[in-house]
């Protein structure tokens, strides 16, 4: 089981949409930076 993950970007505001649309469909939301 996966708790958590941190992953390190150059772009945040680019790379904050690119996950909450990768995640969507999975049902997962970004817990931080909201």
């Amino acid at each position: 089981m996966i708790d958590h993950i941190t992953i390190e970007v150059s772009d945040l505001a680019k790379s904050k949409l690119f996950y909450e649309r990768a995640f969507l469909p999975l049902g997962y939301s970004l817990a931080f930076g909201k």
